[in-house]
């Protein structure tokens, strides 16, 4: 879910607002291609990793430090003090990254004045940032990345709205004692309420510790196509989360740790409405506000909703929802990395040169 910084280079590397070097002048963003958190942490999405920790050499550290120290001298950079340089560094690790050891003072120096693109909107978290503007990017799309040798290659997002809807409301995830996960452990206690409804939600903690009596069987209940409350376990289907995603009509997506979460990405990638329970998640967590109807594309619920709520919008009227669908495919390639035809990379130029520059 985090390498949009990969794909965002790969984008940009071939799109048509790219100046050449003979006119490197007349270029308003200046894109900086660090791949900071596949160099920060490797092995996460790519199953990659080094035997000697370097790349061409060098160490993690000293690549930032050489980055920096080439930003430094160039004349472009100096004109403008970096403002008008940005990079896509989408993952949480960013966090606290002037107290984080594994960044070079060098680069934290050079990127201070630059704009970052990132999954949530730095200036409203209460975390500390080491950069001057933030444009939100989308999370990528499950499955993500695969990397060979040193091509990279992206399944696409083919989107499903044809694919038979068998399945009401899924959310499937931890619900753990996180206080991150307050939202979806109360959400898990409403669910008696909403046992006529056609519902999975399904936990990766034990249910007997979120109050429900017995854990369930998961298979037998996902063959009934009726599925409230049961455990993630060793004896569920392969794939179980893409394929029952992609036959539901709604896709919960619950905050966890933080307001945003990559379920909305692979909710619109599949056709599947999201009905996002987050209160924070418009003012931080939202690509592309100015391009991008949201109102259209999904439902947004508060956290202290009620389970009456839901049932309202589980049984909304089926123009309703082929409004919603149409509005979804119509913007995919604004919001989804691995759509064809993804416009994202484009979308985060233009908003970083209109909000930041």
């Amino acid at each position: 879910m985090h390498g949009g910084e990969l794909l965002f280079v790969e984008q940009i590397a071939r799109s048509p607002e790219r100046v050449t070097e003979e006119d490197i002048a007349l270029a308003k963003v200046f894109v900086v291609p660090t791949l900071l958190i596949f160099g920060f942490d490797h092995g996460d999405e790519v199953r990659w990793r080094p035997t000697d920790d370097t790349c061409s050499g060098k160490r993690f550290k000293e690549m930032q430090t050489a980055t920096a120290n080439a930003l430094l001298a160039s004349p472009y950079f100096q004109r403008s003090g970096g403002a008008d340089h940005l990079l896509v560094a989408d993952s949480y690790k960013l966090w606290d990254m002037e107290r984080n050891s594994d960044f070079s003072l060098e680069f934290l120096k050079a990127i201070e004045n630059m704009t970052v693109g990132h999954f949530e909107t730095a200036e409203q978290l209460a975390w500390q940032r080491a950069w001057r503007c933030t444009i939100t990017v989308p999370y990528v799309h499950k499955p993500p990345l695969q990397l060979r040798r040193s091509t990279l290659s992206v399944t696409a997002t083919r989107f499903r709205d044809l694919a038979p809807r068998d399945f009401g409301v899924f959310f499937m995830g931890k619900v753990g004692p996180d206080p991150g996960y307050a939202t979806r452990r109360r959400i898990a206690t409403m669910l008696g309420e909403l046992r006529d409804l056609p519902m999975t939600y399904v936990s990766t903690s034990a249910p007997r510790a979120l109050g429900f009596e017995a854990e369930c069987d998961l298979r037998a209940c996902l063959e009934a196509a009726r599925c409230v409350g049961c455990s993630w376990n060793a004896s569920a289907p392969g794939r179980l989360y893409e394929h029952r995603l992609q036959r539901s009509e709604f896709s919960l997506v619950i905050r966890g740790d933080t307001p945003s979460s990559a379920r909305l990405y692979d909710a619109l990638a599949y056709g599947v409405i999201p009905i996002i329970v987050s209160n924070d998640l418009w003012a931080i967590g939202l690509p592309f506000p100015g391009r991008v109807p949201w109102q259209d594309l999904v439902f947004m619920l508060p956290e202290a909703f009620t389970a009456a709520d839901l049932r309202i919008i589980a049984v909304a009227p089926r123009d309703m929802k082929d409004r919603k669908r149409k509005a979804i495919r119509a913007h995919l390639q604004d919001v989804s990395w691995t759509a064809p035809g993804s416009r994202v990379a484009d979308n985060v130029v233009s908003e970083a040169a209109r909000y930041c520059m």
